[in-house]
C-alpha cells in the first residue's frame, strides 16, 4: 500500500513539473505586396526581431510580383492565471502600415513544445 501511495505521488509531482516547461511556439506569415524598397521590409524585420520571444524573423520576396513574405517564431511561455503577464507577440501589421507598405494579409500556426 505504501508503494502504491509513493508511486502515485511521484507521478502526481513529475506530471507537475512536466506543465511548467510547456512553451507555445506561434509561426506568424505577413504578406506584404506592391514593394519597391526592400530596405523597408529589411527595416521591418530588424524591429521584429528586436522583440522578446522572437526566435527567428526572415523574409522571402518574390520580385516578379513585387511581394514579400515575412515571417517570425514566437515563443510564448502559458499563462498559469489571471494574474500572469506574458509578453506579446509584435505588432508585426502595424510595424508594416507605419513603413508605408502595403499590407496583405497574415496566417499563423501554434504548436505546443514541451522541454
Amino acid at each position: 500500500m505504501k508503494k502504491l501511495i509513493l508511486v502515485f505521488f511521484t507521478t502526481l509531482c513529475s506530471w507537475g513539473f512536466a506543465q511548467q516547461n510547456q512553451i507555445n511556439r506561434t509561426h506568424y506569415y505577413y504578406t506584404i505586396s506592391q514593394v519597391e524598397n526592400e530596405q523597408l521590409v529589411q527595416q521591418v524585420v530588424d524591429e521584429i526581431t528586436a522583440y522578446k520571444g522572437v526566435v527567428d524573423c526572415k523574409y522571402r520576396i518574390k520580385p516578379e510580383n513585387k511581394m514579400v513574405e515575412i515571417s517570425f517564431t514566437f515563443d510564448e511561455i502559458p499563462r498559469k492565471g489571471e494574474g500572469d503577464k506574458s509578453n506579446l507577440p509584435p505588432d508585426a501589421k502595424k510595424l508594416i502600415l507605419d513603413k508605408g507598405l502595403h499590407y496583405n494579409g497574415f496566417t499563423y500556426q501554434t504548436e505546443k513544445i514541451t522541454n
